[in-house]
């Protein structure tokens, strides 16, 4: 108790975190310009698509680079 622990940027829930994220936002915005729409995508780990592009012993976690052409 009584120690001071500072958190790197890396750790997603930090305040360093939140705070270099809403720069890179805003560098964007920036550069170019305000976006028109706003487009959020969730899916399941399990769906079938996923799990058949799996290699053998890994899980979605393994391959965050998934893309939606992936699976067309």
């Amino acid at each position: 108790m009584g120690y001071r622990i500072i958190l790197p940027a890396s750790f997603r829930s930090s305040p360093r975190f939140m705070i270099q994220s809403y720069q890179d936002v805003m560098a964007i915005v920036w550069s170019k310009g305000i976006p028109d729409i706003f487009l959020t995508f969730i899916c399941n780990p399990n769906w079938q698509e996923i799990i058949a592009k799996l290699e053998p012993n890994q899980t979605a976690c393994d391959r965050p680079n998934f893309s939606p052409m992936d699976f067309k």
